[in-house]
């Protein structure tokens, strides 16, 4: 599963991957495991802000990541399953988007 992150967070998983002895799904793990909720709490504030004080509907954009780095991330069907399910509870344009967040949450990478 492709997941995109900015390069201080890529740098952060690299350094945590190998502590670990890991894999980056791994450290990924970990992530949403101890940060799900927080995550949660962050993309609906994020959802919030972008539909307030208008009624035509706005194209999905994501703030919360910036750049694009791509990797790859080995989940199984039932944890990409779950992450569909937290998408469309939190209103995430996407997984990759879920498992960013949290990866900055777990790497202290995450711009305040």
């Amino acid at each position: 599963m492709p997941i995109y992150i900015d390069s201080a967070t890529l740098t952060a998983l690299k350094a945590e991957k190998g502590r670990i002895g890991g894999t980056y799904a791994d450290v990924a793990e970990a992530a949403l495991d101890e940060h799900i909720d927080q995550v949660g709490e962050i993309l609906r504030q994020g959802a919030a802000n972008k539909s307030a004080g208008s009624s035509l509907p706005k194209r999905r954009k994501s703030p919360q990541i910036r750049g694009g780095i791509q990797v790859q991330l080995r989940f199984t069907k039932a944890q990409r399953d779950w992450l569909d399910e937290k998408v469309a509870e939190f209103g995430a344009p996407s997984r990759s988007v879920v498992v960013a967040v949290a990866l900055q949450l777990q790497l202290g990478t995450r711009a305040s």
